[in-house]
């Protein structure tokens, strides 16, 4: 199973406690949790400038690791499963940090599934799994995926 392009859900619930942010039954999530380490007046404007930009290489890296088929495909005992995937994903935490190479961090973003079983007989939304993006936004305002870390939530 492949996916042409996959959506982006933008939940607005105030986080006021910038908590830890998931999607569980009769959970609905919160807006994304953001922290930010040791950055200086210059590094935030560099996030600024960069936003859209890294937001837009870390959907493309989203987009090429659901589609990896040795990453997540319908593989019996496969993790993550694609044929699970409702092609939704939202934003649960953002980090930026000053690095050597300019501003670093990573974005988590989680997957969601079609969940029903047990008590839950309609099938539900909730989170599936999560794919960490870490990146560079360079002294020179290039955007660096360094790579993609999976889990399950």
């Amino acid at each position: 199973m492949s996916f042409e392009k996959l959506n982006k859900l933008v939940f607005t619930k105030e986080n006021p406690n910038n908590s830890y942010v998931s999607w569980d039954i009769g959970k609905p999530p919160l807006s994304p949790r953001y922290t930010f380490e040791d950055l200086t007046e210059e590094n935030y404007l560099c996030i600024i400038k960069a936003k859209t930009r890294l937001d837009e290489a870390i959907y493309a890296a989203l987009l090429e690791y659901v589609n990896d088929e040795k990453l997540c495909n319908t593989t019996n005992g496969m993790f993550p499963r694609s044929d699970r995937l409702t092609g939704n994903f939202y934003v649960a935490e953002e980090h930026y940090f000053s690095g050597e190479r300019g501003v670093q961090g990573h974005v988590l973003t989680h997957f969601t599934e079609m969940f029903s079983g047990g008590v839950v007989t309609t099938p539900t939304e909730q989170d599936y799994f999560g794919l960490e993006v870490r990146f560079i936004i360079s002294t020179n305002g290039d955007i660096i995926i360094e790579g993609i870390d999976s889990s399950s939530i």
